[in-house]
Order: C-alpha cells, then sequence, then structure tokens
C-alpha cells in the first residue's frame, strides 16, 4: 500500500521529509527505494512534504508494509476471529463473514432459530447471539483499521462480504457517517444484502398506535435530479429495552437490511427495522 512516510534514509541519515534536500532516499526499515513528495495544495488544502514507495514497488517486512500489517491484526487481534465472522483465505486476505449472521437473523425473524445452526460452509454455529456480538465487534475494529490505513481503496482488496454466493467490496456493505450520498443512491438502485453502517442518533420518538419507537438519525442534504433532499436514516424498535440503547446524539453502528426509502415532500428516509440489540453497539469518538 502506499502510505505516507515521514522519515527516510538518506545516505545513512535519517532524514524527515521536510528536511530533504536531494539524494537517493530509501525506507529505514526494509530498505527499499522512496520517492520524495513535496509540499502541495490538493482539494484547496496544505500537504505536507513526504514521502512513498515507488509504484508497482512493495515494502518488503517493515511496519509500511499495510498488507502485512492488516493480516497481522486479523490474525491476532482479540476483535478478530479466524473463525467467525472474520475468514483468511490461502491469498492471506481476509473475508469479512457478515452473512453468517444475516442468517441467523432471517432464521430469528421466522421463529426457526434452534440452538445450534450451520452457515454457508456447514459450519456448525452453536451460540448465535455471541456470532452476532462478534461480527459488531469485528466491525468496529475494522471502523478503527479504516481509521488508521489512509489508501482505503486498497483495503477493499482485504475485506469482503460473502453473501448468497456474490463477494461484496467493503466500500459497498460499509457506510460510515460521511458516504450518505453513496448509500442513498445505491438504496434508490436496491440493496439486496445486509449492511453496516454508522448513524447518530438525533431524536427518539415512541409510536404508540404501531407500538414501534422511530429512531430520528442526522442525515444531510442531497441533489436528487437538480432538487435539493435531505437524506437520513430512520431506525424502526419494537422493543422498548432496545430502543432504550439508544439516546440522542450517541452514535452507533448498526447491521441490518434496508427496508425501502420512503419520501415526504424533500425528505429522503432510508427504513432500517433492528430486532435485536446484537445488530447494535456504541460507537466511541474521539475528540
Amino acid at each position: 500500500m502506499a502510505g505516507r512516510i515521514m522519515e527516510a534514509d538518506v545516505f545513512g541519515t535519517l532524514v524527515h521529509a521536510t528536511a530533504y534536500n536531494g539524494g537517493p532516499a530509501h525506507c529505514p526499515y526494509c530498505g527499499i527505494r522512496l520517492v520524495h513528495m513535496p509540499p502541495y495544495q490538493r482539494h484547496n488544502a496544505a500537504v505536507g512534504a513526504f514521502y512513498r514507495r515507488r509504484a508497482g514497488v512493495s515494502h518488503g517486512v517493515c511496519k509500511y508494509n499495510e498488507s502485512q500489517r492488516v493480516n497481522r491484526i486479523v490474525r491476532f487481534s482479540t476483535e478478530f476471529s479466524n473463525q467467525q465472522p472474520i475468514a483468511l483465505g490461502n491469498d492471506g486476505k481476509a473475508k469479512f463473514l457478515l452473512q453468517v449472521i444475516g442468517g441467523i437473523l432471517r432464521l430469528e425473524k421466522s421463529g426457526l432459530l434452534p440452538e445450534a445452526v450451520r452457515d454457508a460452509e456447514g459450519n456448525v454455529v452453536i451460540s448465535p447471539q455471541r456470532v452476532r456480538s462478534q461480527s459488531l465487534r469485528t466491525a468496529k475494529a475494522i471502523l478503527g483499521l479504516v481509521s488508521r490505513i489512509e489508501n482505503t481503496a486498497e483495503l477493499s482488496e482485504l475485506i469482503n462480504l460473502d453473501h448468497k454466493g456474490r463477494t461484496i467490496p467493503w466500500r459497498d456493505f460499509y457506510f460510515p457517517s460521511d458516504r450518505n450520498l453513496r448509500l442513498y443512491r445505491q438504496a434508490n438502485r436496491g440493496i439486496e444484502f445486509p449492511i453496516a453502517m454508522e448513524i447518530t442518533v438525533k431524536k427518539v420518538f415512541p409510536k404508540e398506535k404501531k407500538a414501534n419507537y422511530l429512531i430520528n438519525c442526522h442525515g444531510e442534504h442531497i441533489d436528487e435530479n437538480g432538487s435539493m433532499v435531505y437524506f437520513a436514516p430512520t431506525i424502526w424498535v419494537s422493543d422498548p429495552v432496545l430502543a432504550a440503547l439508544f439516546v440522542e446524539s450517541g452514535t452507533y453502528l448498526i447491521f441490518a437490511a434496508v427496508n425501502n426509502i420512503s419520501s415526504n415532500g424533500a425528505f429522503r428516509n432510508l427504513n432500517i427495522t433492528v430486532n435485536s440489540r446484537h445488530q447494535v453497539c456504541r460507537v466511541r469518538t474521539e475528540h
């Protein structure tokens, strides 16, 4: 991966990118040749000087080899599992097996959830609730992993969703709070697989007639064919204990299937039903 490197070995001396004055620059850990990038402007924002690896060249075994770093984290972090819901193929790539959770939720909804179920590969899942909880912890760990890796486009090669025989790139099923526009466009085309999304609660309303709680979430204004509309997720919850988990201004990671998009004037609501606390985890944000 092509992350930014702040220091390089230049003529046997460790030189910070801002103090570089010429000469061949090498990675101080694995020795590959680096390219110096001077300060520049990108999207009207200043970018400081840094080094990067040359195109087509990979780092050796060192801290700048992000592919190895991801695999190390996936293999050994307590937030990940090499069985459920993370699987590592022969190529060393991680697969995010949220379809295991989706299958359990479908069985639960139909009232067919037994003591033990089998996933698509025939693996026995003894504790469905524990597996769901593991998946949300894994999604949360991936959220932290994404924040530490700049080139998230390349991360999509490492994390995927296996669903009904399809491999879904993580960017197509995982939606942080700053990807509402992409989520809206994708939902309009139809989303046939579960998604993991980050939401921030705006207000919780009890719905007396239908005995459901409506959780309004923060959204954003989006251009829809030349007109501005306000798009926001709406979470529907029937269990009052589950609804009590949602507090105003709280940020959560949700895993669920998308019901539909409803329209009311200039408002577009992405409707999602949450039936279990194991579909929800609170996201700790750092300030």
